[in-house]
């Protein structure tokens, strides 16, 4: 059975739910100025990143979360933390299943000569390897699984949905975690996931409504200055 099918049947689970999800990647670090791979490494925001965090809080702080998730690396973690600031009641739920590929032994380089070393690290002309495994790292569908699992958790123990089943959660991730979701969400094969840009402190606005999964906003960074 495929993950997207899967997906339906745990969205639809006999009941309505409207499930608003504010998808969002981390702000700018240091590794994405340099065009460094980062992956799993734990990078701090770049000065002008946090900056992109406090902008997307405050672009934020109308709307009414009713729970907040984060991957476990520091960027992302600094950056929902911004947002909690205007939503101190909520309690950041850190989750290691978002976090950002391992690229293994490539993380530290520049993008560049690392896909000159290795051409099916990264995407060509919006196709990925899929299968391909760096040494010490995972490969893209490792990476979805975990994913995905994780995304499935998130979704089964929303609090209170029985009772208010109409929420909006936030989730900050990273650019290829966010790929992973999107793709899936609406049965795009996972080797066309570079076709979704990713800009730095973006926000994704997805709405799931019994079966029905709508992108209602993608990549949007108009709330801050993000070239990433």
């Amino acid at each position: 059975m495929s993950q997207f099918i899967k997906m339906r049947q745990l969205l639809t689970n006999g009941s309505k739910k409207m499930i608003k999800i504010l998808l969002i990647r981390h702000g700018l670090t240091n590794y994405n100025l340099e065009e460094k791979i980062q992956g799993s490494l734990e990078t701090k925001l770049h000065s002008h990143g946090l900056k992109q965090a406090k902008d997307l809080a405050k672009r934020l702080k109308s709307e009414k979360i009713d729970a907040i998730y984060s991957s476990s690396l520091l960027r992302a973690i600094t950056t929902a933390n911004e947002v909690l600031k205007f939503h101190p009641k909520l309690k950041l739920q850190k989750i290691p299943g978002l976090n950002e590929r391992n690229y293994g032994e490539f993380e530290g380089i520049r993008y560049l000569p690392a896909s000159k070393k290795e051409p099916r690290l990264f995407a060509r002309i919006n196709h990925v390897d899929m299968n391909f495994f760096p040494k010490k790292g995972e490969s893209w569908m490792h990476v979805k699984k975990r994913v995905m699992r994780s995304f499935r958790e998130i979704l089964k123990n929303l609090p209170n949905l029985k009772n208010r089943p109409s929420q909006t959660i936030a989730i900050v991730a990273h650019g290829g975690v966010n790929r992973v979701i999107l793709s899936t969400l609406i049965g795009l094969p996972l080797h066309r996931m570079s076709v979704f840009k990713q800009n730095n402190a973006c926000v994704n606005i997805l709405e799931i409504d019994g079966q029905r999964v709508r992108i209602a906003l993608l990549n949007d960074t108009g709330h801050t200055l993000s070239e990433y």
